[in-house]
């Protein structure tokens, strides 16, 4: 495998596994694209990508805690048990967890999309949709954390915000899949020549 499709095929697992992780569609309580899968992908392309983002194997732990966690919260809702203790307070770990895990992640891809790139400006348009994902998942988290403290029963100003703050969030992470996809076209190889012959 050249370099060339080692990063092609590690830059698609990746924009495919965050359409798992985005994407949900159930059959009874059963997500037939479970997240776990989409940060399994994200991890065996970390391996992939090793050698030209210098710090990106410092997310493989993280990427494990998240397939752990992922994978737990999918059977505790496809079998409707209790298995997670303590879940409001592992919870609100795993979301810093996983929003420094995209922030890197993206860090880190957009510094692969500096050094390829030739007209596109792909690197700018996820360091752009990054830093907006993060103002809009933090803005979420504490919007979350004010609504269970201060409106336990709801409050239809505060709802409205939380749902229009999370279709933005979810538009800005499809646009991050839409830039990844052509992050991972700078590496598509030309097919060979035809040999002309006399």
């Amino acid at each position: 495998m050249t370099e060339n499709q080692k990063l092609y095929s590690a830059i698609t697992k990746i924009a495919w596994g965050y359409i798992f992780i985005l994407v949900h569609i159930k059959i009874n309580t059963m997500d037939l694209l479970p997240s776990f899968v989409g940060y399994g992908m994200i991890l065996y392309s970390l391996t992939l990508l090793k050698d030209n983002c210098k710090t990106i194997m410092l997310l493989r732990p993280l990427a494990v805690v998240l397939i752990i966690w992922t994978a737990l919260s999918w059977v505790q809702e496809t079998i409707g048990a209790q298995l997670i203790p303590f879940i409001n307070y592992i919870s609100f770990i795993i979301e810093i967890i996983e929003l420094y895990f995209n922030f890197q992640l993206l860090t880190d891809l957009s510094l692969l999309a500096l050094q390829h790139q030739k007209e596109e400006n792909i690197a700018k348009k996820l360091i752009t949709r990054r830093n907006i994902y993060t103002v809009c998942t933090t803005f979420l988290f504490i919007l979350s954390f004010v609504m269970q403290k201060f409106f336990p029963t709801g409050a239809d100003i505060v709802a409205t915000i939380f749902f229009a703050t999370g279709i933005i969030t979810l538009i800005i992470m499809f646009m991050i899949v839409s830039a990844l996809f052509g992050l991972r076209d700078l590496f598509k190889e030309d097919p060979p020549s035809p040999e002309i012959t006399a």
